[in-house]
């Protein structure tokens, strides 16, 4: 898999207190042990917004403006860039996940799902067994 461009979806809002955060960082690390260059739009939005806290704390007009800028800057991306999107487990309870599934099948962009194997799976190698394909 090595330099495979791969973005990573799932809930954050939806996923509760920690926004799931430390699953997409668990999962965009084992991406990049395997040789993948990673999107997580976790990472994205620390580095623009901070901390969740951080971001609880903006008023409901700034929330919504820095969700709508992550989900274009997350979508132009996947359109421009992303060679697969790995969904987190309750992917389908996220309004930006299911928009950024429908990005990427749009644009043939090919998707897989992780299931919830991946919170107790302590292989090193299970980025490895991913299938993908480079283009």
């Amino acid at each position: 898999m090595s330099g495979l461009r791969v973005y990573v979806a799932g809930p954050m809002e939806s996923a509760g207190g920690n926004w799931n955060l430390p699953l997409f960082d668990y999962v965009a690390g084992k991406l990049r042990e395997a040789g993948c260059e990673v999107f997580s739009p976790a990472e994205h939005l620390r580095a623009h917004h901070g901390s969740v806290e951080k971001i609880l704390g903006f008023d409901k007009l700034t929330r919504k403006r820095v969700r709508k800028q992550g989900l274009s800057d997350e979508i132009n991306w996947i359109m421009h860039h992303a060679q697969a999107v790995v969904l987190l487990p309750g992917w389908e309870r996220s309004p930006g996940a299911t928009a950024e599934r429908a990005v990427a099948l749009a644009l043939d962009v090919q998707v897989r799902e992780l299931d919830q194997n991946i919170l107790i799976d302590q292989r090193s190698d299970w980025a490895d067994t991913l299938v993908l394909e480079k283009d």
